[in-house]
């Protein structure tokens, strides 16, 4: 939680981070459009990645480094949905731009 210059909570959170963990998937081509069979309408995001782990090792909102280095690069890419079923599991990622 943050806190103001008096100590007082100011309902607002920073996002805390566990260490990097890797792990494997297939990303298909970009694609920058909505797929409403896997993860609705309106959701804007970059990439779809097939992934090789069940469960997935992460969660919405992941901090992720594509082709980066995690001990020395910015991530490049934000889990925004998450689609699991019994046989595999869809990430859509948006790039981050800066």
């Amino acid at each position: 939680m943050i806190l103001d210059s008096n100590g007082n909570p100011t309902g607002e959170y920073t996002g805390e981070y566990a260490e990097p963990q890797k792990a494997r998937g297939t990303f298909s081509l970009p694609t920058g459009a909505a797929t409403p069979r896997e993860f609705g309408n309106y959701i804007d995001y970059d990439y779809v990645v097939h992934m090789d782990e069940k469960p997935c090792p992460f969660d919405e909102n992941a901090a992720i480094w594509y082709r980066k280095d995690p001990t020395t690069d910015d991530p490049n890419f934000r889990a925004v949905r998450i689609a699991e079923t019994a046989t595999y599991t869809l990430v859509a990622l948006r790039e981050i731009r800066q």
